[in-house]
């Protein structure tokens, strides 16, 4: 299990420098060592790294596929937080290609299971990119709505991040 999350560690880092090979090459290792012990869990975060990874690259229909098989082991799991996280990137991957009814869909379930949980991060950042689907839509009022309630959120929890992206 810890070799699993080391090499997707590794594979992080590849993957935030531009090395797309072996990035791949890391969650592939992750995904057949979390195979071979049965943790689904790392083999859920593989396969999210997979999207991640190909979502960069524009492989769109290959990044959904990983992120849907991730939230399928989410799902069965029970893990709200890695539902969150796959629904939200489902979404954007959505949202990159135009595609804002199915992009919405997948941040409202995403925001669904956020306040399920009270994950005042996750409400913050998916309201943010309903924001930012509203706002490529030219629903202003919807977008800034969203906007000011991912930037109060934000400012309480003291998140500078989220604070500067809702501003922007």
């Amino acid at each position: 299990q810890g070799m699993a999350r080391a090499i997707g560690g590794i594979g992080h880092i590849y993957w935030r420098q531009g090395n797309y090979a072996d990035a791949l090459a890391c969650a592939e290792q992750q995904l057949a060592i979390a195979t071979e012990i049965g943790d689904q869990e790392q083999a859920g975060q593989a396969l999210g790294n997979f999207g991640r990874i190909y979502w960069e690259q524009g492989e769109y229909g290959r990044a959904l596929a990983g992120y849907s098989r991730q939230l399928q082991i989410a799902t069965a799991l029970g893990d709200r937080p890695s539902m969150i996280l796959a629904l939200g990137s489902m979404g954007n991957v959505y949202w990159q290609q135009g595609e804002y009814a199915a992009a919405l869909a997948c941040f409202e379930q995403s925001l669904l299971r956020a306040v399920e949980i009270d994950d005042r991060r996750g409400i913050s950042i998916t309201v943010g990119q309903m924001g930012t689907v509203y706002w490529r839509q030219g629903n202003y009022a919807q977008a800034l709505a969203c906007f000011a309630r991912q930037l109060t959120i934000a400012t309480e929890m003291g998140e500078r991040r989220s604070v500067s992206e809702a501003l922007g």
